[in-house]
């Protein structure tokens, strides 16, 4: 399998075991540059070090970061200021009869499984449309569709990346390909048949796609 990563790096979150460091592995040997995350320095370094034995010329590095935190997001970005693939994976469950979750569990769920990736793709996206390449993933679970009943913080979360994935980032990629339609539209030339009203329509038309969210 050639996936054509060659000199793209890329970033994965909460990597240092389990389907992380299966994506961050797997990148790695496709010859991406990767970059391991985890709380811990230990752990991190753990992980590069079996990455590097497993995958013959693996080209992988580690950044320990709470992404959790507001904080270990700007650490993160100002040691890795550019990616090209960005794999959100990083997130917590706690089984939790619902009546027992209090304000402060909502909030950490929401700051780790949500705002992690979110804050990351915000930071990430622009950089990757100025190049016309790149890609985020999310990693959700099947608990984002059929919210399980003993940890329904999660299931909320996992919803809430889903959502994440499917329209606020295509939605900003369409922004982009709707100012690219507006200069299209503003470069045709005036047909003979249609009135200068007609032309103003199809373009501001043009200009008020897509609507805002």
């Amino acid at each position: 399998m050639d996936l054509q990563l060659t000199n793209k790096k890329a970033l994965v979150t909460g990597s240092t075991a389990g389907i992380g460091f299966a994506v961050a592995s797997l990148l790695a040997q496709e010859g991406a540059a990767v970059v391991v995350n985890g709380r811990s320095q230990r752990r991190v370094a753990q992980a590069v070090q079996r990455i590097r034995t497993e995958r013959k010329n693996a080209q992988v590095t580690g950044i320990p970061a709470d992404l959790g935190t507001k904080e270990g997001v700007n650490l993160l970005v100002r040691d890795v200021p550019v990616v090209d693939i960005l794999v959100n994976n990083l997130g917590i469950f706690e089984p939790k009869p619902f009546s027992e979750i209090t304000d402060e569990d909502w909030l950490r769920f929401f700051e780790v499984n949500v705002l992690s990736g979110a804050r990351l793709s915000r930071f990430y996206l622009p950089q990757m449309l100025q190049k016309n390449w790149g890609r985020i993933l999310f990693i959700s679970s099947e608990s984002g569709v059929n919210i399980p009943v003993e940890m329904v913080h999660y299931g909320v979360t996992k919803t809430a990346q889903i959502a994440l994935a499917r329209l606020a980032l295509p939605w900003s990629c369409c922004r982009r390909c709707a100012r690219r339609k507006r200069q299209r539209a503003a470069s045709i030339a005036r047909p003979h048949d249609a009135s200068a009203a007609d032309i103003s329509s199809r373009v501001e038309i043009a200009a008020a796609w897509p609507p805002a969210l």
